[in-house]
């Protein structure tokens, strides 16, 4: 995958690799698609698991609601509290 197939302009530098999303909206929103490319999944296959439009995954990945929120740390294989420590603690899951 490159910068490009993110929707990310050349001039940005985004590590993808990292295993802490980004702090910037633009950047989070990019290492998120990433991250659900690596794996094999999507927005579409995260709203069809959890019954919503993958619009509304899409919109909610900044502070998404729990049943989102556990549908996507799944899909890339961490907890929630990694992914949104602003939101849940590590302990939360």
């Amino acid at each position: 995958m490159t910068l490009e197939s993110t929707g990310v302009k050349r001039s940005r530098r985004i590590y993808m690799t990292t295993r802490r999303s980004p702090k910037k909206t633009d950047d989070r929103q990019a290492w998120f698609k990433y991250q659900l490319d690596r794996v094999g999944s999507n927005y579409q296959r995260i709203g069809e698991a959890v019954g919503v439009s993958r619009q509304r995954v899409r919109q909610s990945i900044l502070n998404p609601p729990p049943h989102i929120a556990d549908a996507i740390a799944a899909a890339i294989g961490k907890e929630k509290g990694e992914l949104w420590p602003h939101r849940y603690s590590i302990n939360q899951g």
